[in-house]
Formats: structure tokens, sequence, C-alpha cells
């Protein structure tokens, strides 16, 4: 059962990953391919989830179609999701105290939002991680700090310190952190260096929140071999978002200064 017990939870990862790399969902047989699990132990292990309501079964599993499945949370969220309709803002079907909390209420969520933001530097990926990461620079008070959500063949997030345009690729990964992403952030140099930017004033930033399902304090190295070779061959910064958080929470409780923390984040973490 133990051995069972780390398939589970490879199941678990690779489904939720694949979720937030594709944007779609995946079939059993997707997840058999990327676990190396084989496809009659998958479907067994599946099985056993879906009774233990860990995953959804969304469609699919008869007559030689894929079985399409989903976290059983990531369901239950949707389904929970139940938009209010325009009339119940009526005054026949609403509270005159309704004005004044969702007021309190607005100005509550504008700090849950920044501790939240903060906070996902050390769960997040994807999309959501970027904007993490971009807030973050923000707050830090970096020079034309730019979120690329609309150009994914670009770099994630750029920003400029003194004459220098730093491009910024972030990673969130269960693992550690491959010379993919690494390979990337060359190209995106490549295209801002035959767009006449001078290679002289331009840095990249690489970004990784690895193995980002554990607590900080109990994962490993964030990056493979070859990872840090080619980190070396481009001499990119790096940093994980473990180091960005600590950063951030010694700014917020004034035991650090905003420029030092730029400071700091430009220098990077030895690897």
């Amino acid at each position: 059962m133990s051995s069972d017990n780390e398939l589970f939870r490879e199941i678990m990862k690779e489904l939720k990953d694949y979720i937030f790399q594709y944007h779609k969902l995946p079939s059993i047989t997707d997840i058999s391919e990327l676990t190396g699990i084989s496809s009659s132990k998958c479907n067994e292990l599946c099985n056993i989830l879906e009774g233990q309501k860990q995953i959804y079964v969304v469609s699919g599993g008869g007559h030689g179609r894929p079985k399409i499945i989903i976290p059983y949370e990531m369901m239950e969220s949707i389904l929970n999701t139940q938009p209010r309709p325009q009339w119940i803002n009526q005054s026949q079907y609403t509270f005159s105290e309704i004005e004044e909390l969702l007021k309190k209420l607005e100005n509550i969520n504008k700090d849950l939002d920044k501790f939240n933001k903060f906070q996902f530097l050390l769960h997040g990926t994807d999309i959501a991680l970027e904007k993490a990461v971009t807030y973050t620079l923000n707050y830090l008070e970096f020079e034309n700090v730019v979120h690329h959500i609309k150009n994914r063949n670009y770099a994630d997030v750029t920003f400029n310190q003194g004459d220098i345009k730093y491009l910024v690729e972030v990673e969130g990964t269960t693992k550690r952190a491959n010379k993919d992403k690494i390979l990337q952030l060359d190209g995106w140099l490549k295209i801002e260096i035959e767009n006449n930017m001078p290679a002289d004033k331009l840095k990249g930033i690489f970004v990784v929140n690895h193995e980002r399902d554990e607590p900080p304090h109990e994962r490993g190295e964030p990056l493979t071999n070859h990872a840090k070779e080619f980190l070396k061959r481009y001499n990119f910064i790096f940093i994980t978002t473990v180091f960005l958080f600590d950063i951030i929470k010694k700014v917020h409780y004034n035991k650090l200064s905003k420029t030092m923390a730029r400071e700091l984040i430009i220098k990077g973490e030895d690897f």
C-alpha cells in the first residue's frame, strides 16, 4: 500500500501540473504516459482515487473514448460557482446594510489580495505565479514592470533598473527546474538583440517555485545539474520564489529596505 500511496501522489501531481501547463484536462492515458505507470495500473489507481473523491471523471470511459479527469476539489469549485442575477440588487430583494458592508469588505479584500499574492509565491504556478512575481516587483518599486500576459512568445515579465533591462522567466513546478525555461529565456534575449538592443544593456533572470506542493523548509535542490550549467553558460541571475518571499516578508516588517531588497534580487542566489 505504501508504494501505491507514492503512485497516488504522483498521479495527483501530474494531473494538476498538466492542467496548469496546458490549460486543458488530461485523460488517464495522458497521466499514464507522464508518470510511466502502466495503463492498466493507472486505470486501477484512478478508479480508487475517484472512489475517494480525489478525482472526478468529467467524460469518456465508454465505447473506446478516453476517460477525462479533473481533481475533485477543482470540480467542486466549478460547481459551487453560481453567479448572482442582476435583479438580486433591486431594493425589494436586498438589505440596507449590504452596501456599507461591501465597502468594508472591499478594503479588507485589497489587503488580503496583497498577502495572498505574496503567499502565492510559495505555492503557485503558471500565469497566477507570474502575476504574483509582477506584483512583488512592483511592490519593491522596480522601474517599468510589465507582465507580458498577452504575448506568450516573449519573457513572462520585464522591468528596468538603472540602464539595464531585465527579462524574467517564471516557472512553478512540483519537481526541480530543468534547462527548458532557461533556453527560452536565452531566446527572448536574442529577440531583443535582433531588435538592436545592446547586449550589455540586457540581463536574464530565472525565477522558480520548485517542489511547490511541499513546504519550503522541506524542499530539495531547485535545479537539475543541466539547468545549473546553462545558467552559468548564459550568466543569468537565478532566484527562487522562496528567496523572494523571505525578502518581501522582511520588507513588510521593516527589517529590510526596498532599496536593499532590489539589490539582493539583482545579485541573485548562489546555485
